[in-house]
């Protein structure tokens, strides 16, 4: 009986791995003949693959390429055309698998689909040449420690595709990851942000000197102290105190005589 179920189990698994060197790695097809790359300019991101068919005598069909982080793993559509053609591929160097499929838009139905090799090369001075980042400072509020800073990048392998690292006066301050563009609650300094491509590994820094507006707030910070009413009777006097400028976060007291009243 146990030499039964292990020839069975053998069996099992001479199907499953005729299953996989059929269907994934692509060596039979019904109707993806091959997969090839067409062009690849300097830059990252300029590959373009087309895929051959069998046969052109087809209904009308939709091309949808993918990549995906593993086998198996979360599938993730960069592109799809009404021709054989793809896009240009978005951030590809972390992924390891791309595949194409073949789809029969009239019945709604897959026909086909082929795992390839994906491969951009690219001139590293002329990707990094365009790569640049710069820093502003998006807003800054009436109280200390409010000013938002923001992070500019061009030339960058794809969207959330960099990091930075935020230096004040020298010092690490903070850093950021996927693409995150601001940095808030800062205050008056020097400021200088390293960027990087987490593709191309291209760096830039930028700089700039922040003041916090805080600083400027007492200049226009002025208080009056005037009589409002004042009645027939002794201690009914009604003062009032008019503050203008600053925060608007305000605290006083008064004094009669240089004593608390």
């Amino acid at each position: 009986m146990k030499t039964i179920q292990k020839l069975f189990s053998v069996v099992l698994l001479s199907m499953a791995m005729l299953f996989w060197t059929q269907n994934v790695l692509g060596q039979v097809h019904p109707l993806i003949q091959s997969v090839q790359k067409i062009s690849d300019g300097p830059l990252i991101h300029d590959a373009v693959y087309q895929v051959t068919l069998k046969s052109t005598n087809l209904p009308r069909y939709q091309t949808s390429w993918f990549y995906d982080r593993s086998w198996g793993g979360m599938r993730t559509k960069f592109g799809s055309s009404n021709s054989t053609t793809s896009p240009m591929v978005p951030n590809v160097a972390k992924y390891l698998n791309f595949f194409v499929v073949i789809r029969d838009t009239v019945n709604n139905v897959s026909l086909d689909s082929m795992v390839f090799n994906f491969t951009d090369t690219f001139n590293r001075s002329l990707t990094c040449a365009s790569f640049n980042a710069s820093l502003s400072k998006v807003s800054d509020g009436p109280i200390s420690n409010d000013v938002t800073l923001g992070v500019h990048v061009t030339g960058a392998s794809s969207v959330g595709g960099f990091s930075s690292v935020l230096h004040l006066n020298g010092n690490y301050n903070a850093a950021s990851y996927n693409g995150l563009t601001q940095f808030y609650n800062k205050t008056s300094g020097s400021y200088r942000i390293i960027v990087e491509d987490t593709v191309t590994n291209c760096k830039d820094t930028a700089y700039l000197n922040v003041i916090d507006s805080v600083s400027n707030l007492c200049a226009n910070f002025n208080v009056t102290l005037t009589k409002v009413s004042d009645g027939p009777n002794s201690n009914d006097v009604t003062l009032g105190v008019n503050i203008t400028g600053g925060s608007g976060r305000n605290w006083f007291n008064i004094r009669k005589n240089g004593n608390f009243v």
